[in-house]
């Protein structure tokens, strides 16, 4: 029987320096039947004469204005291609050479699975070996949890074609710029069955030009803002959201108290209070009381720690 086509949506900007490697990632696939589409969001380097020195007929290069972000390099990409799966990487990264093999092979056999991700192992420059995102997979009904937190790699994503036009692309708006995946997976997740294989199978590449980098603030203030759109776009009655909610809000407040802004803590620490009272905003918010904000907030990152090594 003949491989279906999958096709690999590449977004870049000014990549020149590493989108070959990631490219020769997709080319040594074990799975043959592969077309790449680079979709290159106005990059002023030499990334278009690097692509275009690569010599295969995998390739389709298209080059567009600078849309400030991937998501919209990456719909063009969704729109322009031709395959039965979709699959999603970054131009400064990689994957391993069964990555899509191995996902292609779950999709076959698991009708009711709309997406199959993966571990991503971290690598870099100073940055330490062997440490994998996500620490802990799901895999079947998972809305319930995801929209709670992310953790599904981009780059480890193969879906199916038809899951992405029933459900929607990546939106485009300014307020979700480098959280639009996590808002496009709460989506789709909300109709479709997801499957995690327990094991890493592309590398994440980290680095300085990363878009969010290591910034804890930014990564919960996207995260809610992206939830609070996939809630809007699937109109979720409020027994489901605010128990979701009041845990961004609890987390994001927890990330206001280690950069030392009491103000904001309090804030979001009564929200998450408002949406659901729960034992853990609870026991935060007597400790708060007890203690005092700034004892707190010394004392908070040691917690954190000691929780971390328990684990």
């Amino acid at each position: 029987m003949s491989e279906k086509l999958v096709s690999v949506i590449i977004p870049t900007h000014n990549r020149g320096n590493l989108i070959t490697e990631t490219i020769e990632s997709v080319l040594a696939q074990s799975y043959g039947n592969i077309e790449i589409l680079i979709v290159d969001n106005g990059s002023t380097d030499d990334t278009e004469n690097i692509i275009k020195k690569i010599k295969t007929s995998r390739i389709q290069y298209f080059k567009q204005e600078n849309s400030g972000g991937p998501a919209g390099p990456r719909n063009v990409g969704i729109r322009k291609s031709r395959g039965e799966y979709i699959a999603f990487l970054d131009s400064d990264d990689i994957w391993l050479p069964d990555k899509i093999k191995k996902q292609v092979e779950i999709l076959e056999c698991k009708p009711e699975t709309g997406l199959v991700y993966c571990k991503a192992e971290f690598f870099g420059d100073g940055f330490p070996k062997g440490k994998t995102y996500p620490g802990k997979g799901y895999s079947g009904e998972v809305f319930d949890k995801l929209i709670c937190g992310n953790f599904v790699p981009t780059i480890s994503v193969l879906a199916r074609r038809e899951t992405i036009l029933k459900t929607g692309d990546f939106d485009e708006s300014k307020s979700l710029r480098a959280f639009e995946d996590y808002e496009l997976w709460m989506r789709i997740a909300r109709h479709y069955h997801f499957h995690f294989i327990d094991e890493a199978l592309c590398r994440l590449r980290m680095h300085t030009q990363n878009m969010l980098g290591t910034d804890n603030m930014k990564s919960h203030l996207g995260a809610m803002r992206a939830f609070c759109s996939a809630c809007d776009k699937l109109a979720l009655p409020g027994p489901v959201r605010k128990p979701a909610f009041s845990h961004h809000c609890l987390t994001t407040a927890m990330a206001w108290l280690e950069v030392g802004n009491y103000t904001n803590f309090k804030i979001f620490l009564e929200r998450s209070m408002r949406e659901k009272t729960t034992g853990l905003n609870l026991a935060i918010c007597l400790s708060n009381a007890i203690l005092g904000g700034r004892l707190f907030g010394k004392l908070y990152p040691l917690v954190k720690n000691f929780l971390k090594k328990r684990r």
